[in-house]
């Protein structure tokens, strides 16, 4: 699961399509919306003691194409993994998109 920030002026499915590129080294095209959460499920306390609640926003693409690569700043290990082998520490603002694809999937 990617994510990171919108820079100023930019579309959504930009800023997922540049967080992939620069996260990843994946090319990604075809974005299809998934979803959204907010509230209390997004929830984060910063490293700074800030508290915010942040809204986050699903896509989905199978059309995909390069090389996983880390990029050893934002990421520190990249790999696909099954739904049964997912790991335990994804913050359940991602969760609500996994099992939301997992189950549409099957």
């Amino acid at each position: 699961m990617i994510g990171r920030i919108t820079e100023l002026g930019e579309a959504l499915e930009d800023t997922a399509i540049r967080e992939t590129k620069e996260e990843t080294g994946l090319d990604i095209k075809d974005l299809s919306l998934l979803g959204t959460t907010s509230g209390r499920k997004c929830y984060i306390q910063l490293p700074n003691l800030d508290k915010a609640y942040f809204i986050t926003i699903g896509y989905i693409t199978k059309n995909f194409s390069g090389e996983l690569k880390s990029d050893n700043l934002e990421t520190k290990e990249l790999r696909f993994f099954g739904y049964e082998d997912l790991p335990d520490n994804i913050p359940n603002s991602h969760r609500i998109f996994l099992d939301k694809y997992f189950s549409h999937k099957c």
